[in-house]
């Protein structure tokens, strides 16, 4: 009798599923939490890395940290291989809405393997991410407190009374690459009180002719590319590159050489 009390008690219990919106406005379902876990992009990594789980990687794109022995590294992009995918039959695939090709992420949802596409596009989307991920691998006060820290770290980040300087944002040199008003980017330069000398164009990231970077009256430079140092007018963090958690710190790092 007691047996049976106990296993319609069971029964009664309802299923873990869970279903979220993607970054693509696509539902992402689980019928359990999500345990064997592969990204595809260095800032799926580093918001998995956020919620403490690095131990549910079988696979991940390199963001740069250590990652557990048993973590086969993902390095590159292109093509996926879809067979290696299937053998490694993930329960959740992180793909990177911009960096993997459409038609890999449309294959990943048609064999039904639980794809969440990321492509945030704001910090408050960053840390809904955190809130989704976390309702999808059944960590939901882990990640709360993920995305709670982090909201916390960006309004933290800056000393009050910093004046608006406007600047040039550094992609790249050759050929010469700056950032548009339509790039995430910024609302953390905003953040930061700098404005982007570029913002009126309407573009995610462009190249930009010599001579009309020369017409700007804009000394003062926000430089992205890597091994780059801070002085006077060139403001630097290698933490700016990816739409992650990750950008609280590198908003730090630009407040702080402000203050200097």
């Amino acid at each position: 009798m007691r047996f049976f009390v106990i296993s319609l008690w069971l029964l009664s219990l309802p299923a873990f599923g869970e279903s979220v919106i993607d970054d693509l406005n696509l539902p992402v379902n689980v019928d359990s939490p999500a345990g064997r876990i592969i990204t595809l992009s260095p800032h799926g990594t580093e918001f998995i890395r956020e919620l403490e789980l690095t131990d549910r990687l079988i696979a991940a794109a390199d963001d740069g940290k250590p990652l557990n022995a048993s973590t086969q590294v993902i390095s590159g992009y292109g093509a996926l291989d879809r067979e290696w995918i299937l053998n490694k039959q993930p329960d959740l695939v992180i793909a990177w809405g911009s960096g993997n090709r459409a038609q890999d992420i449309a294959w990943l949802k048609r064999q039904k393997i639980p794809t969440f596409v990321s492509e945030p596009a704001s910090l408050h989307a960053i840390a809904q991410t955190l809130h989704k991920l976390g309702q999808l691998t059944g960590t939901q006060p882990q990640a709360e407190r993920a995305a709670e820290q982090f909201l916390n770290r960006i309004t933290n980040a800056c000393p009050k009374g910093l004046e608006d300087q406007s600047v040039h944002v550094v992609i790249w040199d050759q050929p010469a690459m700056t950032l548009g008003g339509d790039h995430w980017l910024n609302e953390v330069l905003e953040k930061a009180h700098f404005k982007n000398t570029w913002k009126h164009i309407k573009r995610m990231v462009f190249t930009i002719e010599r001579e009309a970077r020369l017409s700007h009256q804009t000394t003062s430079k926000v430089d992205l590319r890597q091994g780059q140092k801070a002085d006077s007018q060139r403001y630097v963090s290698e933490h700016l590159n990816r739409p992650s958690p990750s950008l609280a710190l590198g908003l730090k790092e630009l407040c702080n050489q402000r203050s200097h």
